[in-house]
């Protein structure tokens, strides 16, 4: 099987944003290419948006040879074996939590109940997470029903998976997992119609490639633009101790009023979700088309985390969450870019040195 490098560099990317997320050293240069989380899309959607594009380009398209029962149990036995890392990363974190309660590096989030069978009960049925790997309990939820999608995804009813998905996301308010499913069954549809789109957008003629690479780069340049401004503007004047005029002041509360709300992270409303289409069409197409020059300049940094995406997430998790513990966090600029260089280069390292690889699923 061929891989698609661009999904893996991807995948890659999305992490190396995770990673210096949640370390969270502002600032420390790096925030230029992870806009700390803040932007009206983040990494997050695209960690899961492609994590869907691989079960349907894995286990969909490219498994159509193998029986539905071994596709389903492969991927529901992945799913089984991340419900166990959830749930013992989210009983172990909180166990540390409660015993440090009221220490500034404990990671906000932690359960106020002392009710120790109840948080047991609430861990288990996956309503309950914390720890910086609490997006585990989400993918699990998801891996659980990505059988039924491929399954009607093998009989080409993608508009029953998608109206499905749609109806879900519009009726599901401000939970979670009901909103971000969406992007995960989206890329599963995607991952399995793949090959066939793209060769169909390369049948077109070159005049409406043209045109549509345009818009599409055109619409994610200038709304990234807008973005930065909106949440960022006044901090990067003030971090570099600048004046902040008032006209900026008032234009980000104008701009943050009038579209703040509709950007808002959990909840995936349709103007932040059609957001997070735009700027992940332009960055597909720019990655796919530019894959080998980002492979020779980067090396191998990318496409090993992306190979290697869940052993490096539950990774960082574990080492993020206990280094907050004993380096509280600051505004030192060479302190933060130093820890979050070697931050990076640690997680490269173990990754790249396959340290743990057959206790930590990959």
């Amino acid at each position: 099987m061929n891989r698609i490098l661009a999904v893996d560099i991807l995948r890659g990317y999305f992490i190396f944003v995770i990673i210096i997320d949640h370390l969270g050293r502002f600032p420390g240069l790096f925030e230029l290419f992870t806009g700390k989380g803040q932007l009206w899309v983040s990494a997050a959607e695209g960690f899961f948006f492609v994590s869907g594009m691989m079960i349907g380009l894995v286990r969909g398209k490219r498994a159509l040879n193998k029986p539905f029962r071994q596709v389903a149990k492969k991927i529901l036995s992945r799913a089984w074996v991340l419900y166990i890392w959830s749930v013992v990363l989210t009983l172990g974190f909180t166990a540390v939590g409660i015993m440090l309660s009221g220490h500034e590096g404990v990671k906000p989030g932690l359960t106020a109940s002392r009710d120790y069978i109840q948080i047991f009960r609430d861990t288990l049925s996956l309503n309950y997470a914390y720890g910086w790997t609490d997006f585990l309990a989400l993918y699990v939820k998801f891996m659980v029903f990505a059988p039924v999608a491929i399954w009607l995804l093998r009989k080409n009813m993608w508009y029953l998976v998608l109206a499905a998905s749609g109806y879900i996301w519009y009726q599901s308010g401000i939970a979670h997992d009901q909103g971000w499913q969406i992007l995960f069954f989206g890329g599963t549809i995607l991952g399995y119609y793949l090959d066939k789109i793209e060769s169909t957008v390369l049948g077109w003629k070159k005049y409406w490639q043209r045109l549509w690479l345009y818009a599409i780069y055109g619409l994610t340049i200038g709304s990234l633009i807008v973005s930065i401004y909106a949440v960022h503007g006044r901090t990067v004047l003030e971090t570099m101790n600048m004046s902040v005029p008032n006209w900026l002041v008032e234009s980000q509360a104008v701009i943050n009023q009038t579209f703040g709300a509709h950007f808002e992270r959990i909840s995936l409303q349709l103007p932040r979700l059609a957001m997070f289409c735009l700027w992940f069409a332009a960055l597909y197409v720019l990655t796919r088309r530019y894959e080998t020059l980002i492979i020779n300049k980067t090396k191998d940094f990318f496409t090993l985390f992306g190979q290697n995406s869940l052993y490096v997430f539950i990774m960082q998790g574990i080492v993020i969450f206990f280094v907050d513990l004993f380096l509280p966090r600051g505004n030192q600029f060479i302190f933060n870019v130093l820890i979050n260089t070697c931050g990076l280069m640690f997680f490269y390292t173990i990754t790249k040195r396959e340290i743990l690889f057959k206790v930590v699923p990959r």
